[in-house]
């Protein structure tokens, strides 16, 4: 039986973690390719949870018209540093230059430079 997506919402990295963590704790052990994922989870992950928290809060609350959530856990999980990276990482939303800027200052002022 084929399984049914009844719904998807896209996460960071951290809430991968979490969820794969929930999972683990239910189950006991994780299989093949949720272990592999827990595996680059750990490899990957530079935020502390309160970082990740401030940031999610505060590009949601930066009212920013075509910022989806989608895009707030995508910068969320790559950290740009620079509108260049970000100009990269966005090329399916139009923002204005404006409004890049106002993301990068959010970033490197939650996690620094």
């Amino acid at each position: 039986m084929k399984p049914v997506i009844i719904e998807e919402e896209p996460i960071t990295i951290l809430e991968l973690k979490q969820d794969l963590a929930k999972l683990k704790k239910r189950l006991g052990e994780l299989d093949y390719r949720a272990n592999k994922a827990e595996s680059y989870v750990e490899k990957v992950l530079k935020l502390k949870k309160s970082q990740h928290d401030e940031l999610k809060k505060r590009l949601t609350e930066a009212n920013i018209s075509r910022l989806k959530p989608k895009h707030i856990a995508m910068i969320i999980n790559l950290l740009p540093r620079s509108v260049e990276q970000l100009k990269a990482y966005m090329h399916d939303a139009t923002l204005k230059d404006s409004d890049l800027k106002k993301i990068v200052d959010i970033v490197k002022s939650v996690v620094g430079d």
